[in-house]
């Protein structure tokens, strides 16, 4: 009964030095978790504002540590406010609680299911950081790649909107692309190219490379 209420009822108080409104909040254990990553800025961490209380939050409430599913809920609150990094943090988390050697299972991919049409995808033309970025869904109607073949980026830079996250990180959210299906969106699998004749042999040099991106068709499958 006690567990019930504390999951559907607004009985735990969170202050406002931690960031949950002007004068704190109250919230029902189902929103919470016991612990997690620090990017769970939606999310509470209860063990944040009740340390001494792990009995009754953790072993009496079950309270859970963090999970896919907790991440995933995360995710789904990102908005326009949120930096690069934080994002960032929040898919690698998602990334962490999959599996990176094989698909993920059928149960996690329906965790997932709902990030596809979610807003929360920062993307921006092009492969300039300094621009400002715009966060569109994994539907079909909005479209964008990962830029993870370096060769494809540079002749696509200024035509196709990218995903706007560190390059450097994009192999290890693959897991992620993988539980929403959406690998289709990295530049590597739908870039094709196909070279045209036309005029003599060129060779070297940014020259050549401008040169050889008006000469070359490539095919978005």
């Amino acid at each position: 009964m006690i567990s019930e209420l504390f999951a559907t009822e607004n009985l735990i108080f969170l202050s406002a030095e931690d960031g949950f409104g002007h004068g704190g909040r109250w919230v029902a254990l189902s929103s919470c978790v016991w612990e997690g990553p620090t990017c769970l800025k939606r999310t509470p961490r209860l063990k944040r504002f009740y340390p001494r209380l792990f009995t009754l939050f953790y072993r009496i409430l079950g309270c859970p540590s963090a999970e896919l599913e907790h991440m995933a809920r995360e995710a789904q609150m990102i908005d326009e406010t949120d930096n690069l990094r934080h994002i960032e943090d929040v898919f690698t988390a998602i990334c962490m609680r999959l599996p990176t050697n094989y698909l993920p299972s059928p149960s996690q991919v329906a965790v997932l299911a709902p990030l596809k049409k979610a807003r929360i995808f920062p993307t921006r033309l092009g492969l300039e950081s300094t621009k400002t970025f715009q966060l569109k869904t994994a539907s079909d109607e909005d479209e964008w790649f990962v830029p993870d073949d370096q060769r494809s980026s540079f002749y696509f830079e200024d035509q196709l909107n990218f995903l706007a996250l560190d390059r450097k990180s994009l192999s290890s959210f693959k897991p992620l692309f993988e539980g929403l299906g959406v690998r289709n969106r990295l530049l590597s699998v739908a870039a094709h190219c196909e070279a045209v004749v036309g005029g003599q042999n060129r060779t070297g040099g940014h020259l050549y490379g401008r040169w050889l991106r008006k000469r070359i068709r490539f095919v978005i499958a």
